[in-house]
């Protein structure tokens, strides 16, 4: 009975001795800098705020301040919010510095699209006459509708 609470004990001191030494040998983890959104469609003459977080700082470490950067100025631009200047795809890029003087970067790319605001017709290629199709299969729409009956399209 002894014999067996001794090797108790000791199976036990073991555990917590590998339990305990195996803890104290993971790295700690690394700071890392996250930017929120992860990315951005924009139009074109619009903008949004792209905000930085940096995560698992050391004890003592601050981030001390942020910078940033475009892949190209003429589809975004970045000064505290990004701005869609024209149509394409651009990385908005962002570096943490911290006070030990470590650096940390991330990206977000963007979307620059510009919005359709009016559609024109070309209307040399639907032949009208007096604002009546000549060619039924061509034309489409309330022009063909009788006078007397609005519901009805006119057969001809």
């Amino acid at each position: 009975m002894k014999r067996t609470v001794l090797i108790l004990v000791l199976i036990c001191c073991l555990v917590s001795v590998c339990c305990i030494s195996s803890a104290e040998n993971e790295a700690p983890p690394q700071p890392e800098l996250q930017l929120q959104p992860a990315e951005l469609h924009l139009n074109k003459g619009s903008g949004a705020k792209v905000t930085p977080t940096v995560t698992n700082l050391p004890k003592g470490v601050r981030t001390k301040k942020f910078e940033w950067s475009t892949s190209d100025p003429e589809v975004a631009t970045v000064s505290g919010n990004v701005r869609g200047v024209g149509a394409g795809q651009a990385v908005i890029t962002c570096t943490a510095i911290l006070t030990d003087g470590t650096e940390l970067s991330a990206d977000c790319p963007v979307t620059v699209t510009v919005p359709v605001s009016r559609i024109h017709q070309d209307r040399s290629r639907y032949p009208s006459y007096h604002g009546r199709c000549e060619d039924r299969r061509i034309c489409a729409g309330n022009q063909h509708r009788r006078k007397s009956h609005p519901r009805s399209l006119r057969r001809g």
